[in-house]
């Protein structure tokens, strides 16, 4: 009688991701990678082929996780940096960190019977790979989850939406995205750079999904004579107790886009984009 061969391999249970010391939960999906900028170097005289680095050697970083708990990733946003890592246990060949990334993209997503969903992306511009010291406040976890946060599960009742003008038709759904472009500053001695700023302002783009009632839609013409900045915000709370999860709060927004759609199954609908900036 023949047996399967039962290989090691890393389970999802098994993964654990903390960024500085924070555990982060809801976690769906990650991907890590990195380039060495290896290019090939010819000589003249010299028939074998060299490889050097040609170019700042970076690494990337991105993960997806369901929103049910207070989000840990949007405080990233500005110009603070964070270090990373994916565990499954303090001796594991398996763990892989980093140091430096700088979030370059937040994006929250939902629409009627999800969950909010967050997909978030780091540009990693230190060390990045097994042989990155992890820190010790992590690793003394073990195992075992010591103080991981209360789940929250938002319910479609407890999404909310003040100081949009589409206050009469139903949000069917929504999408938020921040982008945050980096700019690192090298020196000569150093393969690493030693600043990292921030590209102002931060770009704020805004997707509202509306089955339409009473909306009054603006003229392409309207614009700019016509221009009426919103202040708004989103609100996610727990269905169960209320608690606020998070609040986006969206300053000076710009209608940008309108777009309608109907056919003999379904009503009216319209897709409203909205723009905006974060300054200084």
């Amino acid at each position: 009688m023949g047996f399967i061969e039962q290989r090691n391999k890393v389970s999802p249970g098994e993964i654990r991701l903390f960024l500085n010391d924070d555990e982060i939960p809801g976690i769906q999906s990650f991907s890590t990678s990195w380039s060495n900028a290896a290019s090939t170097y010819p000589i003249l005289g010299n028939s074998n082929v060299s490889f050097l680095p040609q170019g700042a050697q970076r690494g990337s970083f991105e993960l997806s996780y369901d929103l049910t708990s207070s989000d840990k990733i949007i405080q990233y946003t500005g110009l603070n940096g964070v270090n990373g890592c994916i565990l499954r246990n303090k001796k594991s060949s398996f763990n892989e960190c980093f140091y430096s990334g700088f979030l370059t993209s937040y994006r929250t997503a939902c629409s009627v019977g999800e969950i909010p969903k967050v997909t978030a992306n780091f540009e990693i511009f230190n060390k990045i790979g097994n042989e990155v010291a992890i820190n010790n406040k992590i690793v003394s976890s073990g195992n075992t989850i010591e103080s991981y946060e209360i789940m929250k599960i938002p319910g479609p009742g407890n999404i909310s939406f003040g100081g949009f003008d589409f206050s009469t038709n139903r949000v069917n759904s929504y999408t938020l995205s921040y982008t945050c472009n980096r700019i690192p500053t090298y020196s000569n001695g150093s393969r690493y750079p030693f600043s990292v700023d921030l590209a102002w302002p931060i770009e704020v783009d805004c997707e509202i999904g509306v089955d339409v009632d009473s909306y009054n839609f603006n003229s392409l013409n309207d614009y700019p004579l016509a221009t009426n900045l919103l202040n708004a915000s989103i609100q996610v709370k727990d269905f169960s107790t209320s608690q606020n999860i998070i609040t986006y709060n969206l300053q000076n927004l710009q209608i940008v886009g309108i777009s309608k759609r109907a056919d003999v199954n379904s009503n009216l609908s319209a897709s409203l984009s909205y723009k905006g900036y974060l300054t200084r």
